[in-house]
């Protein structure tokens, strides 16, 4: 490898896809001091240094939205997908089961789970979660992140009862009496926790998940944290600093740090001078709810706080997942216009698009950043209603192309698990696990679902350096087997990887 000395690596390959459209064949990489100097056929030939061959090289996948530290708590909670957990009978006996192995005064945490793959198609309660934990607090993640189901337990110590209001953008789900039924859903969750991890366990959780990550072949990631604020980014910066978090990251900025009040940007973050081009600050992280309400109130008031801060140079994220939300967005986007000299703003989920809001997002010239995975792991969910979820507007990509929409992709970890390349299958394929083409005009070829993972998701993230294989860009690139492009997709969706390669470092693998 490139070792700071000013040898070079020659990554001589059968085919280099360059993140930019172009498959040069038979052509070399050359990595000097963590930065690509040269690409192309000729290239190498005149670099001193080691000269490896190498069947496929592709530039660094990008992860455009994910959530680092979610994903880091559900590895140690219990399970609760399919197809470990298809009942509430199975939920019960799995968050029972890890119950046992615990301390009497530990909470039991599961994760994953969503009512719709439950054989009942319900939540389960508060009472049948105290029945699991046998007296211990439990605390169920939604998949979707934005609702729990909490034990009578946890009810009592988080002091909830008949009488507790409805938190703003939050629900606290009742049955007839008015008593809580354990379902709590939206900034409600946040008021039942278990308490704080220390900052060495949620280190070593972080420091496993990152290399998880770079055996896929990631090399930077987004972290779409709504909360985030100056104390989350002095947390990143501590596990990037300690190689915790060896990937690129990326993290946005929730809506209310990054305001000082309605009229006014609070400053932009000061980022450590150490770390460099691996950390940066991302987009405005803005939740709306289904209620004609987002993180600041009104869609008048949401509109005039992503315009202060287009005003100020900040790009806004969206969360907006349904036609309602979505709609929401485009009416703050098209009053706010676009931020002073940084990345368009971004619409995230899009989950149900008609093709009135696709004009709509070409014309103010937001992006949208997308799952693909979803199509493959949830998509039979939304063929049993086409009439409410027509699949031609699920989670669109094709057509937004066409349209000159921005689109790129992240998994939105921890709802599914990052995979790059299924990912990029399912781009390209639309298949359901069923086998089911969901929406299949939407498909994309080879590479544009390499793009939606690599260029496009860097430019998104504000680092339009990233995702590509050319003179003067940093070196993060994925070393494979075989040609990707040549392979059916549900072949390449399980090709692994050779090497991951970060800034010029073989990170993952070997070579």
């Amino acid at each position: 490898m490139a070792d700071g000395t000013g040898a070079d690596l020659v990554l001589r390959a059968r085919v280099v896809h360059d993140g930019d459209g172009r498959r040069l064949h038979d052509a070399r990489v050359v990595v000097r001091d963590g930065i690509v100097i040269a690409v192309g056929r000729h290239a190498g030939t005149e670099h001193r240094g080691r000269t490896l061959d190498v069947a496929a090289v592709v530039p660094g996948f990008v992860d455009a939205h994910m959530h680092v530290f979610r994903a880091a708590r559900d590895m140690t909670a219990v399970d609760c997908r399919p197809p470990a957990v298809r009942s509430l009978a199975e939920l019960v006996a799995a968050l029972r089961a890890r119950a046992q192995r615990l301390p009497a005064d530990a909470w039991v945490e599961g994760s994953g789970y969503h009512e719709l793959d439950l054989a009942e198609r319900r939540h389960p309660t508060a009472a049948e979660l105290e029945a699991a934990g046998g007296g211990r607090p439990v605390r169920l993640r939604h998949r979707s992140g934005h609702g729990v189901v909490v034990s009578t337990s946890a009810l009592r110590a988080a002091g909830i009862d008949a009488a507790t209001p409805d938190p703003p953008d939050g629900q606290v789900e009742r049955d007839a009496q008015r008593a809580p039924t354990g379902l709590l859903l939206g900034s409600a969750a946040r008021l039942v926790r278990p308490p704080r991890r220390s900052t060495a366990d949620l280190a070593a959780e972080v420091d496993a998940l990152s290399r998880r990550w770079l055996d896929l072949g990631i090399t930077t990631v987004c972290d779409a944290g709504p909360d985030n604020d100056a104390r989350v980014l002095e947390l990143f910066a501590l596990l990037v600093r300690e190689k915790r978090v060896q990937q690129r990251m990326v993290v946005m900025r929730g809506a209310s740090d990054a305001l000082r009040d309605s009229a006014t940007a609070a400053p932009p973050w000061t980022l450590p001078g150490d770390l460099g081009a691996r950390l940066s600050a991302g987009h405005v992280k803005f939740m709306l709810a289904a209620n004609g309400a987002g993180a600041r109130g009104t869609q008048d008031r949401l509109a005039e706080a992503i315009s202060v801060l287009a005003r100020a140079g900040q790009a806004c994220a969206l969360h907006a997942a349904d036609l309602e939300t979505v709609a929401m967005a485009l009416h703050a986007l098209e009053r706010a216009g676009p931020a002073r000299g940084a990345p368009p703003h971004r619409v995230e989920h899009a989950t149900l698009l008609p093709d009135a809001l696709v004009a709509r997002l070409q014309a103010c010239g937001a992006a949208v950043i997308g799952h693909p995975l979803f199509v493959r792991r949830h998509g039979d969910r939304y063929l049993t209603d086409p009439d409410e979820n027509p699949p031609a507007w699920v989670h669109r990509c094709g057509s937004l192309l066409a349209a000159g929409v921005r689109v790129a992709a992240g998994s939105d970890a921890p709802v599914v698990t990052p995979a790059p390349l299924q990912s990029m299958a399912a781009a390209m394929t639309r298949r359901t696990l069923s086998g089911t083409a969901l929406g299949p005009d939407e498909r994309v070829g080879f590479d544009a679902a390499l793009a939606l993972h690599t260029r496009w998701a860097a430019t998104l993230c504000g680092r339009p350096e990233l995702g590509r294989l050319r003179q003067g860009s940093p070196a993060d690139l994925v070393v494979l087997p075989a040609d990707p492009a040549t392979l059916p997709p549900e072949v390449m969706a399980e090709l692994p990887v050779t090497a991951t390669m970060l800034a010029g470092e073989v990170v993952a693998g070997s070579l």
